[in-house]
């Protein structure tokens, strides 16, 4: 059966691959951990990969990821596999972000997402290891929209004010 497109834009996260849809990439994207500042004062070594054995993670899960970034960002940064101390779940990415503020454990941070937070000081990165993310988020025009003036009018905005670069 075919699907119905009920919008004329939609901004989704995942790789571009979007059936009956034009994507366009509105920036690429690094996964990182991040935690509070309070945290690295309260202790415990935190001085390469290896140290997050002795910590608190937040993990996500949500209906946009299968799974999170965790073992993607541990094969890169050469500790794969690694156990943690403790694990807290959150179903949604905000609320992990928050909690982490909140110094309850470390997060893998997204540069899209975590960006404002860190230059604010409200997370830091604990680490010099950052990744390159197979996800991004893009801006997706269901074909036979693209010539609609409103459509070419917001792509034309996102394009120019929403397109970002890692940190």
């Amino acid at each position: 059966p075919t699907q119905r497109q009920d919008y004329d834009v939609a901004i989704q996260y995942g790789v571009g691959d979007w059936p009956g849809a034009a994507a366009y990439k509105l920036g690429d994207e690094e996964v990182f951990p991040v935690c509070s500042p309070a945290l690295l004062e309260r202790g415990g070594r935190l001085r390469e990969p290896a140290d997050l054995a002795g910590h608190t993670i937040i993990r996500t899960g949500s209906p946009l990821l299968v799974r999170d970034d965790w073992p993607f960002w541990l094969q890169k940064a050469g500790v794969p596999g690694l156990s943690f101390a403790r694990e807290l779940s959150c179903d949604l990415l905000y609320p992990a972000f928050h909690a982490a503020i909140e110094g309850l454990g470390i997060v893998m941070g997204r540069s899209a997402v975590v960006r404002h937070d860190v230059l604010r000081g409200n997370l830091v990165e604990p680490f010099r290891v950052r990744v390159q993310s197979p996800s991004a988020y893009y801006l997706l025009v269901p074909h036979g929209r693209e010539s609609l003036p409103k459509v070419i009018a917001f792509k034309a905005w996102a394009l120019e004010h929403l397109v970002t670069v890692p940190m």
